[in-house]
């Protein structure tokens, strides 16, 4: 199993490169002043010459690519998502099984087919429920045993499994795959959804059609380092080259994010609507496999995040100001979901406060915040 650190292997690359280049040149140097033969000292010569060659590219490279990025190559976050994450032909991108890595002290553990915790054992005599959703049922930056999914299944006790098939990025259309080709097989008992964060963020794109949301997939790609340049050795040589490769044709751009920045405050009536038919396809595939469905509303977002624009990123098109509106909105349509198709909606979660230190970033819930909410999952799973 892989274990990713702060140390990415692209870090790795630019320790390796400038230790071999200085501390290999002035081996070499070294050892050609050493040299009884004529030939040797040529060959050591001409080696140092190439090496120094080869760093002073690499250092012009650099200068140069400051003065087109507008930022040192060196200083650009890494992306850890591109070792974690593959990409899936109908899902945009999956986590890649049995992977396993610590970031302060987080322990997160990806089982063989990409899910959070241990492997999924054939059914036995426990009832089981299956979490399905986004990063928020996922639960990024905590250790697998404080997930919701994870916490529920403590506070069920043993007569109950919990599954945790929430996947980060994950909308309502990538759900219904899910749900279609993998979840039977697993055979629920209960079925629970926490749904809609990642159906709103595109409002107003103008790439938005009836059968493709291009806005999603596009954030959604770029944020799991699906980009083949996101592996590449962080060299400014090696970016200088295939950047040039790029203008002439010869490599792949990857996709850019949409500009937007249109600070849209009005709900767009063509994502509510395909929010709310995918939402009913959902609750309708879990009732044909004979499970019963509960439906979680999104806590919403931390308020002293979204202040400072934190989610501009993933909301590009919309007011910033009006975030926690529009998940109330998508609540609501969540909500008339549950009653359009008699199935259990977990009103707690809205009316219960959620207040800042109950988030370890703009949208996730701590340890402590996921507790509280599989608290209130765990009510309307026993009334079942």
């Amino acid at each position: 199993m892989a274990n990713l650190r702060f140390v990415t292997p692209q870090h790795l690359t630019i320790i390796f490169f400038y230790v071999v280049c200085s501390l290999g040149g002035v081996l070499v140097a070294l050892n050609t002043s050493w040299s009884s033969t004529a030939v040797r000292a040529r060959i050591g010569r001409g080696v140092v010459f190439a090496l120094m060659g080869v760093l002073l590219f690499e250092v012009s490279s650099l200068i140069a690519l400051r003065f087109n990025y507008g930022h040192w190559l060196y200083g650009e976050r890494v992306n850890p998502n591109a070792w974690i994450f593959e990409e899936h032909p109908y899902v945009v991108a999956l986590p890649i099984g049995n992977k396993s890595y610590s970031v302060n002290g987080i322990e997160i553990h990806h089982n063989s087919l990409g899910f959070r915790g241990a492997e999924f054992q054939n059914k036995g005599t426990k009832k089981r429920v299956v979490a399905i959703g986004g990063s928020t049922t996922y639960c990024v930056d905590v250790s697998d045993k404080d997930t919701w999914p994870a916490q529920l299944e403590s506070l069920l006790g043993s007569e109950y499994e919990v599954l945790n098939l929430g996947m980060a990025g994950h909308s309502t259309a990538e759900h219904l795959y899910l749900l279609g080709s993998l979840v039977p097989r697993l055979e629920p008992d209960v079925i629970v959804m926490q749904i809609g964060l990642n159906d709103l963020h595109c409002m107003h794109s103008p790439d938005i059609s009836p059968v493709l949301n291009k806005c999603h997939s596009t954030l959604f790609a770029n944020s799991v380092g699906e980009c083949f340049v996101n592996k590449l050795p962080l060299l400014a040589s090696v970016r200088a080259i295939v950047s040039m490769m790029q203008n002439v044709g010869l490599a792949p751009r990857c996709p850019q994010d949409p500009v937007g920045g249109r600070n849209i405050k009005d709900l767009d009536p063509r994502v509510v609507e395909a929010f709310n038919a995918q939402a009913t396809s959902l609750v309708s595939i879990g009732k044909g496999m004979g499970a019963e469905v509960i439906l979680v509303p999104q806590v919403g977002l931390k308020a002293g995040d979204i202040a400072n624009g934190g989610y501009r990123w993933w909301t590009p098109y919309l007011d910033q100001g009006s975030l926690n509106s529009f998940v109330t909105s998508f609540n609501q349509e969540l909500r008339r979901v549950a009653d359009a198709t008699q199935v259990s909606y977990v009103d707690s979660v809205n009316t219960t406060s959620w207040g800042d230190e109950l988030f370890i970033d703009l949208s996730h819930l701590s340890g402590p915040g996921n507790l509280k909410l599989a608290q209130l999952i765990r009510e309307r799973v026993v009334a079942q």
